[in-house]
């Protein structure tokens, strides 16, 4: 652990460690991941969570949608004290397991909401954020009008992808001007061998309000 970050400081190490100890013993009652080795869990969820910060910094509010064990919202939040994080997912049990992460680690700076993304969009949470992170969320287009409404003007979505997001993106076309966004740059990276990326979008227009759409109609007609 110590060597995943230049310069971070040994209460971080403390808090990473823990929580990677709650995330598994909490995963013996209920599902939050399907790597359990040690090298596995180091790599691909603190690894990854984290790259996001080798490419920018980050201020401001920030969304972590469909958060689900709390990746990569905890970990950033644990690096970047200083940030304020609204970690919000669907299932309950998850934001319960959460509520018990940000207690015993001391993390002022998130907070936790059960919601579903297409109804948060449409709250006071709208264009509200600086910045959204998201995870194996959903296929770029479905995802693109999950998360754009969420932002300011100015600010940016970091989803994170795998190999086929070139794929997602020739798919995306229509999604991106119909919210008003961009696409600025694709972050490629490797880990334990697989191909990674954070792809950046901007949000450079307003999004119309009928944007996200109801569930099933995101589900049944992308855009």
């Amino acid at each position: 652990m110590e060597k995943l970050r230049l310069g971070m400081s040994q209460e971080q190490i403390t808090k990473l460690r823990r929580f990677q100890e709650m995330v598994l013993e909490k995963n013996k009652v209920m599902n939050l991941t399907a790597l359990t080795s040690e090298k596995q869990f180091y790599h691909k969820h603190f690894e990854d969570s984290l790259k996001l910060l080798d490419y920018r910094q980050l201020q401001g509010k920030i969304l972590d949608l469909g958060t689900g064990a709390g990746f990569p919202g905890i970990p950033l939040a644990i690096l970047c004290p200083e940030v304020e994080f609204l970690l919000l997912d669907s299932l309950q049990k998850r934001i319960n397991f959460l509520h018990e992460v940000v207690e015993e680690l001391a993390l002022p700076n998130v907070t936790l909401l059960h919601a579903r993304a297409e109804d948060a969009a449409r709250t006071e949470l709208r264009g509200s954020f600086d910045a959204v992170v998201t995870r194996a969320l959903a296929a770029l287009p479905v995802l693109l009008e999950i998360t754009i409404p969420f932002l300011k003007k100015g600010g940016s979505l970091y989803a994170y992808k795998g190999e086929k997001v070139q794929e997602e993106l020739d798919q995306s076309t229509k999604a991106l001007r119909a919210l008003g966004a961009d696409v600025v740059e694709l972050h490629t990276y490797s880990i334990m061998g697989d191909a990674h990326c954070i792809l950046e979008v901007k949000k450079v227009n307003h999004t119309a309000p009928s944007y996200p759409r109801k569930p099933h109609q995101i589900a049944k007609k992308p855009l």
